[in-house]
């Protein structure tokens, strides 16, 4: 057995042993969890389940914003499971009574492929496989994406960054279009799941691309090279936007969504921890009252140790004229840290935040990825990389003190991998009995047995919720949202609620006209499919 292959074998091994250490009971019985019971979560579960049950179209979800229905990638609902197991239960054998325990367990065995990559990815760098094997582990379980395990399904992927970061540096060492196709199929999957990783792919393989242009040393010629982006990139890209523009209507969506500066990310939130077992440190940072979530990020202890020593490096290098951009012996590497550093930067809102908002006017379609903050999680694995990298050239040297100091990153590692993951999963054991109870015994699906589906169009909450179109921000009251999905799946009507992504303007209007605007004409009525009433939700507690 190769060094290598006992490496995977083992990683993989470690990997699995952590999701059962963690996530064990939910994977008993996963398909009777949910990791969210509200907000954008539950609303990625109800997508998927309303799509694969009353859908007839694979690139449309019509549970919500009723007449119109929504664009499936911009639902939440990640099309790409969803629609697989759409077509596995209809051709094959019937699983869509399984979605969520498929949703679930993706998420959780992305961990396992996530520590793979990030393996390949130190053994591309000549490291020890056992060393290589510990630090991909670690560095998944302090991974900020298992963050998103609680909503945002699609960005809780973890490998999607570490697999990009790990076929740049298998093109590196031997460019070929093989690898460029690769690299292209990832790029169109992983958009396909969020666009957010068509904005960390264009850092990664951008930023690449552009370090090749000032390479004398590059294998290829410059115009071979843009060929190679084009494949890598840029034909994703498009092929993404012809498919989404054949199945979608809208014309008028949003070009300026709220929050591009104030979802960014904010250096306390990545170089502290702000949580346990350190709930001390915000007691001093008091920023920390003042940042969103989305900002929150850390590194790790390790690697702002790492990333301490490596700014008092920099500078010492650049009093003495060396070259300070040399973080490491590995010229890729080190053109993959900044180019993480950069997106870091960009996290951060720079630019803009230094009076040039109008600039972020201009960014075009870039504008649509407003959460500048989950740009710093490309930082978090290079820096990572590069600090265990670097502690393993150091080990190298057989002197006592790196040894030492080796075994004290990976104890920090481990110990704040441990925290980020043990408080995650705690917190992703929801059920929802009502929605389990399949013949609505409970009583508080006795109104089911009093309503006839049929002799209705659709649900209209009351109060009304509309979520989605960056105009205007109509919040649920009192889980009013929640009732009103389960009421949605339990009876197989849509509802006029909505709780999407950059929904239409004008039909977002035309519907809030009609709970909202008693004085003017309802012209929703003019373009319903047909003359059933609405069926009414009140929810008494709102």
């Amino acid at each position: 057995m190769t060094d290598k292959t006992k490496g995977i074998f083992l990683t993989i091994l470690l990997a699995s042993i952590i999701v059962l250490v963690f996530f064990g009971e939910i994977l008993k019985e996963p398909n009777n969890y949910y990791f969210s019971a509200g907000g954008d979560g539950f609303k990625a579960y109800y997508g998927a389940i309303y799509h694969l049950e009353y859908d007839t179209s694979a690139m449309r979800m019509n549970g919500m914003n009723y007449p119109y229905g929504e664009m499936i990638f911009f639902t939440g609902s990640q099309p790409l499971v969803v629609n697989t197991v759409k077509f596995i239960s209809k051709y094959i054998f019937d699983i869509n009574d399984h979605i969520v325990g498929i949703i679930n367990v993706l998420m959780i065995l992305s961990v396992v492929v996530a520590a793979l990559f990030l393996f390949l990815i130190f053994y591309e760098l000549k490291i020890n496989w056992l060393f290589a094997s510990f630090a991909a582990i670690g560095i998944c379980m302090l991974s900020p994406q298992i963050e998103r395990f609680g909503g945002h399904f699609s960005l809780s992927w973890l490998f999607w960054i570490p697999a990009m970061v790990y076929l740049v540096m298998r093109f590196d060492k031997k460019p070929s279009f093989f690898i460029a196709i690769i690299m292209g199929m990832v790029t169109l999957l992983a958009g396909a799941m969020h666009m957010y990783f068509f904005g960390f792919y264009l850092f990664i393989i951008g930023l690449y691309f552009i370090s090749e242009l000032f390479d004398k040393e590059r294998q290829y010629s410059i115009s071979k090279g843009f060929l190679f982006f084009v494949i890598q990139f840029l034909l994703p890209v498009i092929i993404l936007q012809i498919i989404i523009s054949a199945y979608d209507p809208v014309p008028e969506r949003t070009t300026n969504p709220y929050g591009l500066l104030e979802y960014r990310a904010h250096p306390v939130g990545i170089f502290f921890p702000g949580g346990k077992p350190y709930a001390f440190v915000p007691q001093f940072l008091t920023v920390f009252k003042h940042i969103s979530w989305e900002s929150l990020a850390f590194i790790g202890v390790t690697a702002l140790a790492g990333f301490l020593f490596g700014t008092i490096v920099f500078f010492k290098k650049v009093i003495s004229k060396k070259n300070p951009f040399n973080v490491t012996d590995n010229h890729l590497l080190n053109i993959l840290f900044w180019s993480s550093f950069a997106a870091l930067l960009f996290s951060f809102g720079i630019p803009f935040v230094f009076g040039l908002e109008g600039l972020a006017a201009k960014l075009g379609p870039l504008k649509q990825l407003r959460a500048l903050a989950r740009f710093s999680w490309f930082f978090f694995y290079m820096l990572n990389i590069v600090v265990f990298y670097s502690v393993y050239k150091k080990t190298r040297l057989f002197k006592l003190k790196w040894k030492i100091v080796a075994a004290m990153a990976f104890a920090f590692l481990f110990f704040d991998g441990y925290w980020n993951i043990n408080l995650k999963s705690r917190r992703i054991h929801n059920q929802i009995p009502v929605l389990e109870d399949k013949q609505n015994t409970y009583p508080e699906n006795d109104w089911i047995s009093h309503v006839n589906p049929d002799d209705y169009q659709a649900i209209l909450p009351i109060p009304y919720f509309h979520v989605g179109s960056e105009n205007i921000w109509i919040g649920s009251k009192n889980g009013t949202q929640e009732l009103t999905m389960i009421a949605s799946l339990k009876t197989g009507l849509p509802t006029l609620g909505v709780l999407l992504s950059r929904t239409s303007i004008d039909q977002t209007f035309t519907n809030y006209a009609l709970v909202t605007e008693p004085t003017e004409p309802f012209s929703l009525l003019n373009i319903l499919p047909d003359k059933r009433p609405f069926l009414l939700l009140f929810n008494k507690q709102s």
